[in-house]
């Protein structure tokens, strides 16, 4: 065959195209000019773009409207792309007007190419509003509320009034009605449960992983620095699950006393990312002060609510007393006074100032503690009924949580309506397996109820789980019922080794009794009666004694012990160092 001139790949397309139907058509022009394949790659471009927008704009700290400018512009880029790449041609010498068709075009074929301009402003708009509107949003839980959890703050200003953040925060929060947020208690206990035994901080590697477990939505990681005297805090909010960073919340504070209204705002606006338009936040929002505006107040209440879960009842009393000392307001403290005053033998009179304080400011109070306060109040007026009524209101409307559902079943505990308690009890030791005062309730119903194969259980899970001091005086209480009274003295004996108080003292010495060892029995009681002791004995040592002395037939003495139990100096008739 002879030489002929063969035409390239792109003049064969193009006579192709012009010999084609389309080659006299708008759609055939746009292709020529290579106005979709432009479209096509700029909306590919955009969306990588705004894959790694978000961590970029977080890691410079970049203010939160710059996500906006940047969907906004890559909005306007779409019409842009449309007008430029009909227009120009690139090439490897810069962008040249591009060549006429050839072909036939009607003048008419303007308004084709002016309203797929508009198209792309129209579309670029929806995507815009899109990106932003579903920005932050997590995926519901079945009961159509988004599960959330606060890390501990990252306090980088060294302050350790700060270090309780994150759980004001959570108290914020739990306003809403579209949020199911874990306190800070349920995220230890599910760390607890993972084998990380060692939790006095919850960190971001912590969190991510409680979170993983526990079905969180939205994590919300935040630090807190000092520049000059102003205060920056940085919130970021991500998907433990997937490991999607989700958005960036900044706030700003002038001075510390500011940090309390800084977090009412941080939450208006974490609420408005997640789920909430708005109108809803401030329609679900309930008005209520700061719970304190004096974080002495806030670190002695939380020091308190420590000592409490340590059994430690006398000291958690005087932290909620230097709570209040610190800011009368206190609406929390007086409330915990007035609660645990009850079972300290606190005068009435000492009870009523507190209960009357607690409701002076009950206006500061979320929902959940406002119930708790009042539902208090009915029993201390002696309305145990509609005392438990309230508790119902707020099981319902914070069904897992551990508090609420504890003081519920604490008030039929109390009243020896063990069969209305046990479900209770158990409830709340399934979700809080580490906490001592619940389990020694539960261990307490189930002995009264005869449940003594449970009871043997509870008490050796409770020592395997986590062997402290309560534990170990359980298990020496149970193994003592069980018969089995060497066992049951080595368990005592080992709880008053790990915390010398009253109710491990109590359970080794009752252990003794049972093995009619009375002398050693009264050995180890008389401690309790020692001075500088952190706990009083009160009227249950007292008892204990007496009842190690009549064994011994030394009734004048038991009975000399009996009378002798007068007031200590803070009015305290009874410490009641024993569980409560």
């Amino acid at each position: 065959m002879g030489e002929t001139d063969h035409p390239t790949g792109d003049e064969a397309r193009q006579a192709a195209l012009d010999d084609s139907p389309m080659a006299t058509g708008f759609v055939a022009e746009l292709r020529r000019r290579g106005v979709l394949r432009a479209v096509l790659g700029y909306a590919f471009v955009a969306f990588a773009v705004l894959q790694v927008v978000e961590p970029v704009l977080h890691g410079l700290r970049l203010p939160d409207w710059t996500l906006t400018a940047v969907v906004i512009a890559l909005a306007a880029g779409f019409p842009l792309t449309i007008v430029v790449s009909w227009a120009f041609d690139l090439t490897i010498r810069g962008f040249e007007r591009a060549t006429p068709s050839t072909s036939r075009l009607p003048h008419a074929s303007r308004w084709p190419l002016l309203a797929m301009t508009f198209g792309g402003v129209v579309l670029g708009a929806l995507g815009s509003w899109l990106v932003l509107r579903n920005e932050g949003r997590a995926a519901a839980g079945p009961d159509w509320r988004v599960v959330v959890a606060v890390a501990d703050f990252a306090n980088e200003t060294r302050d350790p009034e700060l270090d309780g953040l994150s759980e004001i925060l959570v108290g914020w929060l739990e306003q809403s009605r579209t949020l199911r947020v874990l306190t800070r208690g349920r995220l230890v206990e599910l760390l607890h449960q993972m084998g990380q035994d060692k939790t006095g901080r919850i960190d971001e590697q912590m969190a991510r992983a409680v979170g993983r477990r526990a079905g969180v939505r939205v994590l919300l990681l935040a630090s807190i620095r000092q520049i000059g005297g102003n205060y920056a805090v940085e919130l970021r909010a991500v998907d433990p699950e997937k490991d999607d960073y989700l958005f960036a919340v900044p706030e700003h504070a002038k001075a510390k006393s500011d940090l309390f209204p800084l977090i009412e705002r941080l939450s208006d606006r974490v609420r408005e990312r997640i789920r909430e338009r708005p109108a809803e936040v401030e329609a679900a929002k309930i008005k209520v002060d700061p719970l304190t505006s004096n974080f002495e107040a806030w670190e002695r209440y939380f020091r308190g609510i420590r000592e409490e879960e340590a059994f430690h009842f006398p000291e958690a009393l005087q932290n909620y007393r230097e709570a209040v000392r610190a800011d009368p307001h206190f609406a929390l403290a007086h409330y915990r006074i007035a609660y645990r005053g009850e079972f300290l033998g606190l005068p009435p009179s000492d009870l009523d100032l507190a209960m009357r304080s607690a409701l002076a400011n009950v206006h500061s109070l979320p929902v959940k503690e406002r119930l708790l306060v009042y539902a208090w109040k009915a029993h201390i007026d002696g309305w145990d009924d509609e005392a438990q009524a309230i508790y119902r209101r707020a099981i319902d409307a914070f069904p897992d949580d551990k508090d609420v559902l504890f003081l519920a079943g604490d008030l039929h505990f109390h009243a020896q309506q063990w069969e209305e308690a046990l479900p209770l009890l158990r409830k709340v030791s399934a979700l809080a397996p580490r906490w001592d005062l619940a389990r020694d309730h539960l261990s307490a119903c189930l002995s009264t109820l005869g449940l003594f194969d449970e009871l043997q259980e509870v008490a050796r899970s409770w020592v395997e789980k986590m062997p402290t001091p309560v534990a170990f005086a359980n298990l020496s209480d149970a193994l003592g019922q069980a018969g089995r009274v060497e066992e049951s003295i080595a368990a005592g004996r080992r709880a008053t080794e790990m915390d010398d108080r009253l109710f491990s003292r109590a359970s080794w010495g009752l252990a003794l009794v049972l093995a009619e060892r009375y002398e050693e029995a009264e050995a180890v009681f008389r401690p309790l009666f020692n001075h500088g002791r952190a706990d009083d004995p009160g009227f249950e040592g007292r008892i204990l004694l007496s009842s190690a002395l009549r064994y011994q037939g030394r009734h004048q003495e038991a009975l000399t012990v009996i009378e002798s139990s007068p007031p200590d100096s803070d009015g305290i008739a009874n410490s009641a160092a024993l569980p409560c």
